[in-house]
């Protein structure tokens, strides 16, 4: 009998936190999955499936009290944030060779 790989089902309001979770945390998607206990690609597609849903950012603020508005300037503070952490590590793996 050939071995089945049992995928484990994880409630919707666990998968919507994750989500929402990942969008607004400003940690990396990685350190988001290890902390809850799922596959990177789990979560990433997740993710991917929330942005497919029309109107995301208001299911992320109806769940979090945030305006559609505050969930935007959240989500682009955590970009912003993210941007920055990748600039710098850029620059601590190729340095100005500027002298």
């Amino acid at each position: 009998m050939p071995n089945k790989k049992r995928t484990q089902q994880y409630p919707a309001e666990f998968r919507t936190q994750a989500v929402q979770l990942t969008l607004t945390s400003g940690k990396f998607r990685r350190s988001v999955a290890d902390e809850l206990g799922v596959g990177l690609s789990t979560l990433c597609k997740w993710v991917k499936q929330h942005h497919r849903t029309p109107n995301a950012f208001e299911a992320i603020s109806t769940i979090s009290g945030l305006t559609t508005q505050q969930a935007l300037e959240q989500e682009n503070r955590r970009l912003k944030r993210e941007l920055e952490i990748l600039r710098q590590e850029r620059e601590i793996v190729l340095p100005s060779r500027c002298t």
